[in-house]
């Protein structure tokens, strides 16, 4: 893991990649204090990574709503560690070696209620 600290600064403008191009909008950096904050190594980090994380710490802390888009590969990483469907030991292959006689077929029968009735 690469470890970027992060420490306050004082607010200042930003040119914005479209200045020159009709529209020019700029935005602030974080007014808020960081502790250190880890990247994964592999991921792209731009020129002024202060910059660029204190930009997404103010959008995260002044947001009254947060979607959060990922591939599905984020659960099964650490710490999460929640099994996936597809691999050799996935949850539909240990459910279907598990219970034998449930007739699982696809993944899309662990959605099912019926599954799960006591029988």
């Amino acid at each position: 893991m690469l470890v970027v600290p992060l420490e306050a600064e004082e607010p200042r403008r930003e040119k914005s990649v479209n200045e020159g191009k009709g529209g020019a909008v700029s935005s602030d950096d974080c007014k808020g204090t960081l502790s250190d904050t880890t990247l994964p190594l592999y991921a792209n980090v731009s020129d002024n990574v202060q910059r660029d994380l204190g930009r997404i710490y103010q959008a995260v802390r002044e947001a009254r709503r947060i979607a959060v888009v990922c591939g599905a590969g984020i659960s099964v990483s650490s710490p999460a560690n929640i099994p996936d469907f597809r691999s050799t030991t996935g949850l539909f292959t240990k459910l279907k070696q598990q219970y034998p006689d449930a007739g699982l077929s696809s993944g899309k029968d662990l959605f099912d209620a019926r599954l799960f009735q006591v029988r």
